[in-house]
């Protein structure tokens, strides 16, 4: 891909952040609506509110799996504002199965927890093997 492709991707992001954030922002600076999301395309994106307040946008493009975060803050026309926060490429962290998960089973647990289920009801729709069978 071109490096001129590459920053009219980029450019067509920040102007759809900057977009999507001033329209999420009325004039005083309250958020309208919180955790939407849109896909537009290869872009994917989502809002959210970080704890000291504004909005988040997060912009996937979801071609080369980049991740892209910025933060508005409203209030008066001088103090308003629209922020790049982040980015990073995610496409590894698309084979994390479990990272500072808190869940009372891990991935691999429920893998095999499915696995088990899967294998006796497959054992159960056969007829003449199952345990009763002493098979």
């Amino acid at each position: 891909m071109s490096a001129r492709r590459r920053i009219l991707d980029f450019l067509f992001g920040a102007l759809a952040a900057a977009g999507l954030m001033g329209w999420l922002l009325q004039d005083e600076g309250t958020p309208v609506r919180a955790d939407e999301t849109s896909g537009a395309g290869e872009f994917l994106m989502a809002t959210g509110a970080p704890l000291q307040g504004g909005a988040l946008l997060f912009v996937l493009n979801t071609r080369t799996r980049v991740l892209n975060v910025y933060e508005a803050e409203g209030g008066t026309r001088t103090t308003r504002g629209l922020t790049f926060v982040a980015s990073r490429k995610i496409e590894r962290d698309l084979y994390v199965t479990g990272y500072n998960d808190k869940s009372e089973y891990s991935y691999q647990d429920l893998l095999k927890r499915f696995e088990m289920e899967e294998a006796r009801s497959k054992a159960l729709e056969t007829p003449g093997v199952g345990p009763e069978d002493g098979r």
